[in-house]
């Protein structure tokens, strides 16, 4: 994840929790209420919600100026960039990393 500073601080302020966080980037964030609460509701647990301003920093940094979002994994690596901005993107991506995770090859 690139270092921004969106609405003035440090993008890593909003990242200390160690789980997936889905940064939905807009040029009206606070239209975003329900997608959080969705999103919560769904899986809390393993992802947290932030619905960050587009600035000129941002845009410069991800070559955008219209709403998209940024699933990143718990180290804060990109895990999936898309104009999708529906939790149902987000599901698809988690469900399959889980199941990475839950592989176990056979003995």
């Amino acid at each position: 994840m690139p270092y921004i500073l969106p609405d003035g601080t440090s993008i890593y302020d909003k990242l200390n929790q160690p789980k997936f966080h889905w940064l939905v980037f807009s040029n009206e964030p606070d239209t975003f209420e329900k997608l959080r609460d969705e999103l919560g509701n769904q899986c809390s647990e393993l992802a947290d919600f932030k619905a960050v301003s587009i600035s000129p920093e941002v845009s410069e940094a991800f070559g955008r100026n219209e709403d998209f979002s940024v699933l990143l994994r718990p180290d804060n690596h990109l895990g999936l960039i898309s104009t999708d901005i529906s939790p149902s993107s987000v599901g698809k991506y988690l469900a399959g990393f889980i199941g990475i995770l839950n592989h176990h090859p056979h003995s």
